[in-house]
C-alpha cells in the first residue's frame, strides 16, 4: 500500500470512528442494536470505548479488519 493510499485509509477511519463512535469498528460490537447511533458492547450500551479497555471488564476493544477492509474496497486503496 502506498503512502497515500495508507493516508486515504487513515482519513476514513478517523470520519467513520467521528461519525458512529470508536465502538463501531470494534468485533465486539453489538451488530443487532445502536444506541443513539452509536454502537456499544453487546447487552450494555452504557459500555463504550475507551472504558472497555480500562474497566478490567471483557471483551476488550479489537479492530474488525472487515470494516477495514470495507474503507479500502471503496476507494480502491
Amino acid at each position: 500500500m502506498t503512502d497515500m493510499a495508507s493516508q486515504k485509509l487513515v482519513k476514513r477511519f478517523d470520519a467513520y470512528t467521528r461519525k458512529h463512535g470508536t465502538c463501531a469498528t470494534c468485533v465486539h460490537r453489538d451488530r443487532e442494536q445502536m444506541h443513539h447511533g452509536r454502537a456499544h458492547c453487546p447487552g450494555n450500551w452504557r459500555r463504550q470505548h475507551p472504558s472497555c479497555v480500562t474497566d478490567g471488564v471483557g471483551p476488550r476493544y479489537a479492530v474488525d479488519v472487515d470494516v477495514v477492509n470495507g474503507f479500502r474496497e471503496q476507494g480502491e486503496l
